[in-house]
């Protein structure tokens, strides 16, 4: 539920940032929500942070999690989303979705770590399956700067797009890193 929580605050806090909707992701059931995360081609990843508060009494740091959700990203593995055009090589793709931050935790390094995560999951799965190379896409709306410099600061450009946004790869390969950086 803490993901979906989270998720849902996402849509409702930043709702011009996503292509999807409060309405229509409320709706999903309990079911929908699990296979989100439960996905062998993608993974989902939190940002928590630590609470300093001690437990109530009766209860051990042990017996809860006391840390808040303050952050999401999504990357899926190439081929799993079939509905969508990417400028780059669909076989060769993964595509991050959903990331988000919450606004008390932006410009703290919570989205770079984010994105390193993803892109470290999408290295690991690309070695195994043998794609090389490989890219990390993401799409951002134009008039997002604070989140366009955060793509950019870690090695992602500018590979096409149209008036409302911008697509941004990094492109790696195995035999000599990050093509991008």
């Amino acid at each position: 539920d803490k993901h979906r929580d989270l998720r849902l605050l996402s849509l409702q806090t930043d709702p011009g940032s996503f292509g999807s909707t409060y309405k229509r992701e409320i709706a999903f059931t309990r079911e929908t929500w699990r296979e989100r995360i439960s996905s062998p081609l993608s993974r989902v990843f939190i940002a928590r942070h630590s609470s300093h508060h001690p437990p109530p009494p009766g209860k051990s740091g042990d017996d809860m999690d006391l840390s808040e959700w303050v952050g999401r990203i999504a990357i899926m593995a190439p081929g799993s989303i079939t509905n969508w055009t990417f400028p780059t090589s669909p076989e060769n793709t993964f595509p991050v979705f959903g990331m988000w931050v919450h606004p008390d935790h932006r410009g703290k390094g919570v989205g770079k770590r984010l994105l390193e995560e993803s892109i470290r999951w999408a290295r690991e799965y690309a070695t195994t399956k043998g794609i090389d190379p490989f890219d990390v896409i993401l799409e951002v709306h134009r008039d997002n700067i604070p989140a366009w410099r955060l793509y950019a600061g870690v090695g992602f450009v500018d590979v096409g797009g149209d008036e409302r946004s911008i697509w941004m790869a990094q492109v790696s390969c195995f035999c000599c890193g990050s093509m991008t950086e």
